[in-house]
């Protein structure tokens, strides 16, 4: 018989108890010895929810998407020299040939900028040598049991 669960640990361990004495028997029994198995489940329930809230899980596998919507991310240029060959927009292109100093200024993205968070033991989709690494100091922990 395969296994369904109901949804609740303590319910799927009780009627594991059961399935295992046999429905007949646990019918049969009083009250006592019924209330025995619904002890029984009830604290392995606990024991199981407390044994895996102390484990630390790592990812292996993980994206999640990445959303930053135009003026979102701040920037600040502390100013400093500019070397030739490079272009500054300002009124239009300007090109700069010699060293140019450039002063400060405050700036912003302008357009959304979407992309991956990634762990992975198997694959780099971001082209970043940390995906990798993140699965040796990823953690997961189990705060609250779900019927709490």
């Amino acid at each position: 018989m395969a296994f369904k669960t109901t949804g609740d640990l303590e319910d799927d361990i009780r009627h594991a108890l059961i399935v295992n004495i046999g429905k007949d028997y646990y019918d049969a029994g009083d009250k006592g010895q019924q209330s025995k198995i619904d002890d029984l489940a009830e604290a392995l329930k606990g024991s199981i929810v407390e044994w895996v809230k102390r484990q630390t899980f790592q990812i292996t596998e993980m994206e999640a998407p990445i959303h930053f919507p135009p003026t979102t991310i701040k920037t600040k240029v502390k100013g400093g020299t500019i070397n030739g060959g490079a272009t500054v927009t300002a009124t239009g292109p300007m090109p700069i040939t010699g060293a140019a100093i450039v002063g400060p200024a405050d700036g912003e993205n302008k357009t959304s900028i979407k992309n991956i968070a990634q762990i992975s033991q198997t694959i780099n989709k971001i082209d970043d040598d940390r995906v990798g690494s993140a699965v040796t100091t990823s953690e997961v922990k189990l705060l609250r049991d779900a019927d709490e």
